[in-house]
């Protein structure tokens, strides 16, 4: 996947992040360096977390979502899709 940043954050259309993961996301920035592989977050689609915030410098892939490494963590909060968003 050719990039011009280190790290990417997935998202599908129509999905969005919830406030806890947008400042969690914020206060990540601060950091200067993080040599970590990427980050799981939970979805509200089937609240299993998945590979969405990604360090493409470490972890290179072909489709949609790359394979999950074994050097990742949990990162806050959650990503909501807006057909369920919706339906409720």
């Amino acid at each position: 996947m050719d990039a011009f940043y280190d790290w990417i954050l997935l998202l599908k259309p129509g999905e969005q992040l919830s406030g806890e993961t947008h400042e969690a996301l914020v206060n990540w920035r601060q950091r200067r360096q993080d040599n970590c592989a990427g980050y799981l977050i939970r979805t509200d689609e089937d609240f299993r977390p998945q590979l969405r915030f990604v360090n493409r410098s470490m972890l290179n892939w072909v489709g949609e979502f790359p394979p999950v490494p074994t050097q990742t963590g949990i990162f806050p909060g959650m990503i909501h899709s807006a057909e369920l968003r919706r339906a409720a």
